[in-house]
C-alpha cells in the first residue's frame, strides 16, 4: 500500500499495459485503487493521533505523564490491534490510583476507555470519505475482518479491500454491459 502511494505513476502505467478493461475503465480502476489506499492510510493515521492527543491532554491535565512522550507511546500502541491506545491510558490511571490520586486516576480511566471507544467510531468515518464507498458499518467490518483473518496487517488490508471492491464492482460492471452491448 505505502510502495503504491509512492510510485503510482510507473504502476499505473504498468496497470494500464496490463489490463484487460478499456482504457478509460482501466484509469478509473486505478485511480480508485490509489484513492483507496491514500483513505486507509489518513484514518489510521487520524484516528492514531486523535487517540494519542486525548490521552496526553489527559495527562499533561492530571500531571500523570509528560505530554510529548504519551503522545508517542500511544500513537504507536493505537496501531496494534486489540491492545490499542487504552491501555496507555489505563496504565496511567493505575499509576495514579496507586500513588492516592484517586481523581487524576479515574478521570485517565475514563479518558482511556473514551480514547479505546473512538477508534470504533472515527476510523470506519473517515474511511467512508464519500458516498460511493459505502456505509461507514462497511469501513468498520473490513477493520474487524481484516484484523480476523491478517493479523496486525489487516488494520490497514481489510478496510482496504472493502473500500476497493467497492469502488471496482461499478467499474468492472459498467464495463462488463459495454462489452456485451458491443458484441450484440
Amino acid at each position: 500500500m505505502y510502495y503504491a502511494l509512492f510510485h503510482h505513476k510507473e504502476i499505473e502505467q504498468m496497470g494500464l499495459k496490463a489490463s484487460l478493461l478499456n482504457i478509460s475503465s482501466a484509469k478509473k480502476l486505478l485511480g480508485a485503487i490509489g484513492q483507496s489506499c491514500r483513505t486507509v492510510v489518513f484514518a489510521n493515521l487520524i484516528t492514531g493521533l486523535a487517540q494519542a492527543f486525548l490521552i496526553a491532554l489527559a495527562s499533561a491535565l492530571t500531571g500523570s505523564g509528560d505530554f510529548f512522550v504519551v503522545i508517542f507511546v500511544t500513537f504507536v500502541l493505537s496501531f496494534i490491534p486489540i491492545v490499542g491506545a487504552a491501555p496507555a491510558g489505563l496504565l496511567l490511571a493505575v499509576i495514579q490510583l496507586a500513588q492516592g490520586n484517586y481523581i487524576a486516576g479515574i478521570v485517565m480511566m475514563v479518558v482511556a476507555l473514551f480514547a479505546g471507544v473512538i477508534d470504533n467510531i472515527i476510523r470506519p468515518y473517515l474511511m467512508s470519505d464519500s458516498e460511493e464507498s459505502g456505509h461507514p458499518l462497511m469501513s468498520l467490518l473490513g477493520v474487524l475482518g481484516g484484523i480476523y483473518i491478517f493479523g496486525l496487517p489487516g488494520l490497514f488490508i481489510g478496510p482496504l479491500v472493502i473500500s476497493i471492491g467497492l469502488k471496482i464492482i461499478p467499474i468492472y460492471l459498467i464495463d462488463l454491459n459495454f462489452h456485451e452491448e458491443f458484441n450484440n
